[in-house]
C-alpha cells in the first residue's frame, strides 16, 4: 500500500470517528433538552421507554450478528469442502481421458494369444505397460473395479449388460466382467460392465 493511499484511509477513518463523536454529542444534547422539560416521574418513564428501545435494538443486533456468524461458518465449511473435493477429484478428467487407452490395452491382451516369440514379447510388454499405468493411477487414488466370477453383483460398482445362467453360481452373481470399471477416492467414475446370473 502506498503512503498516499494509506493517508487517504487514515483521513477517512478520522472523518468517520469525528462524525460518530458529533452524532453522539447531538444525541446527548437532544436527551438533555428532552429531560430538562419534564418532571421527575416523566423523566423516569421516558428513560424506561428508551431503555426498552435500546434493549430491543441490542437484541436485534445480537440476533443479526449471530446469523452473520452462522452464515460465515457455513460459508467456511462449504469452501473447505469444495477445496477438498477439488483436490480429491482433480485427476478425474485425466482418468476419463485415459479410459479408452486402458480399454485398448485390455482388448489387445485378449487377442494376443499364441506361442510365437513376437506375440509373447509384445504381450509381456503390454502387460507391464498396463501394470505400470495402473500403479500410477493407484498412487492418485484411482482403484480398478475388476469383479471376478462368482462375486455378488453390486449395482453401485457394476453395470449389468446381460444375464446368463451359470451352473454353480447363485442368483445375482457376476458371471464375467466385460469391461473393468474405475473408482476415484470412493466415487465411481465408470462402473464395470458385467454379465450376471438371473
Amino acid at each position: 500500500m502506498t503512503d498516499q493511499s494509506e493517508n487517504k484511509w487514515k483521513k477517512m477513518a478520522q472523518k468517520s470517528d469525528t462524525e460518530e463523536v458529533l452524532a453522539e454529542k447531538a444525541l446527548l444534547q437532544e436527551i438533555d433538552d428532552s429531560l430538562s422539560e419534564r418532571d421527575d416521574d416523566e423523566k423516569l418513564d421516558w428513560l424506561k421507554e428508551e431503555l426498552v428501545k435500546a434493549q430491543e435494538s441490542a437484541q436485534k443486533e445480537a440476533d443479526r450478528l449471530m446469523r452473520t456468524l452462522a452464515e460465515m461458518d457455513n460459508l467456511r465449511r462449504r469452501t473447505d469442502r469444495d477445496i477438498e473435493n477439488a483436490r480429491k477429484y482433480a485427476v478425474e478428467k485425466l482418468l476419463k481421458a485415459l479410459l479408452p487407452a486402458m480399454d485398448s490395452m485390455d482388448r489387445g491382451l485378449q487377442v494376443m494369444i499364441g506361442d510365437d516369440p513376437t506375440v509373447v514379447g509384445a504381450r509381456e510388454g503390454l502387460i507391464m505397460t498396463r501394470e505400470m499405468t495402473l500403479s500410477v493411477l493407484q498412487q492418485h487414488g484411482i482403484v480398478l473395479i475388476d469383479p471376478k466370477e462368482g462375486d455378488t453383483f453390486n449395482p453401485t460398482l457394476h453395470e449389468a449388460v446381460s444375464m446368463q445362467a451359470q451352473e454353480g453360481l447363485e442368483s445375482n452373481a457376476v458371471v464375467n466382467a466385460l469391461q473393468p470399471g474405475y473408482e476415484l477416492n470412493g466415487r465411481v467414475i465408470r462402473a464395470a460392465m458385467v454379465t450376471v446370473t438371473p
